[in-house]
């Protein structure tokens, strides 16, 4: 009985140290914003989207830093233009993912991993002032 204590006891100090780790308060780093095409504040409002976004669709992960190049942007950006005066642009994060002691069938990315220059790709028509995320993953933008 005392064995079976102590290994339930082991198991569960594992467990919140694994899942309630010092990466859940990460800070998010930004990195300078450089573009011709667009201003700070509205690079700046992507990246707020893909924050708000992240939040979102990636819970089971944490944002450790969100980025914007304006070449491998420009690379993809064009097919993605509904109408010619779209604007498109995709911002890049780096993450983690957390470990999950009973990892579920739905999980996606994979546990305990650091992902890098995962894209964000966001549109706005001429008339709309918001970014809106059209889609995210590295799959995405070779679809």
């Amino acid at each position: 009985m005392v064995v079976l204590a102590f290994i339930c006891g082991i198991i569960a100090f594992f467990a919140y140290a694994l899942y309630s780790n010092s990466w859940k308060t990460v800070q998010v780093v930004r990195s300078d914003i450089h573009s011709e095409l667009y201003a700070k504040q509205e690079v700046a409002a992507a990246m707020d989207a893909v924050e708000q976004g992240f939040a979102q669709e990636l819970k089971d992960a944490r944002l450790t830093e969100i980025s914007y190049n304006e070449q491998a942007s420009s690379t993809y950006a064009d097919s993605f233009k509904k109408q010619a005066s779209d604007e498109v642009i995709v911002v890049f994060t780096n993450f983690i993912t957390v470990f999950h002691l009973f990892p579920s069938e739905e999980q996606l990315l994979e546990p305990n991993t650091t992902y890098k220059g995962y894209p964000w790709v966001l549109r706005r028509s001429a008339n709309q002032k918001a970014w809106e995320i059209i889609g995210s993953g590295y799959g995405y933008l070779y679809t």
